[in-house]
């Protein structure tokens, strides 16, 4: 049996794979333990690895066709892999996109390589996250990573995790 290989060469970058190897985004959320609703969060930091064994295209390189990354408010950390949407009025919806939470510019990577995306003082905590029903006053602040589902990779299973944040009142 001949082994395969695949050439690739996107703007500057040359990707030679092994037929059946593939990307996996694993994306790592860091934030404030406690923010205040209504307000900015002062910084939130994303950390996405590729654990694959194969280049993942970045929008950098191939613009649409890459990965992207959607910061999420949810009331649990179970959190679909899908778009992510910005309500109107902004206030708070289960696994709503924060305004200005979607990462569009992201890097390619190669396996085992990760890209950090730190947001300063850009994403707003909405209102409506302390109803009466929902005593803890928290909600998880989550990632998700290739929300678009452009990339095929070796688990779709990963590319989500969460922090819990408290919400306080102004």
């Amino acid at each position: 049996m001949i082994n395969r290989i695949k050439l690739m060469t996107i703007a500057s970058l040359t990707v030679f794979c092994a037929m059946g190897c593939k990307p996996d985004l694993v994306v790592e959320i860091k934030a404030p333990n406690t923010v205040v609703e209504t307000q900015n969060i002062p910084e939130v930091e994303v950390v996405v690895t590729n654990t694959g064994t194969a280049a993942v295209l970045g929008t950098r390189d191939v613009g649409e066709k890459g990965y992207m990354v959607d910061i999420v408010l949810s009331k649990d950390k179970t959190v679909p892999v899908e778009w992510a949407i910005v309500p109107t009025p902004y206030e708070f919806k289960e696994d709503m996109l924060l305004k200005g939470g979607r990462i569009s510019v992201t890097k390619t990577l190669q396996p085992n390589e990760s890209a950090t995306y730190t947001m300063t003082d850009i994403l707003t905590v909405p209102m409506g996250l302390i109803p009466p029903d929902f005593n803890t006053g928290g909600a998880y602040l989550c990632a998700v990573a290739d929300p678009g589902k452009v990339i095929n990779e070796k688990n779709e299973n990963n590319n989500t995790c969460g922090m819990l944040i408290k919400i306080v009142k102004p």
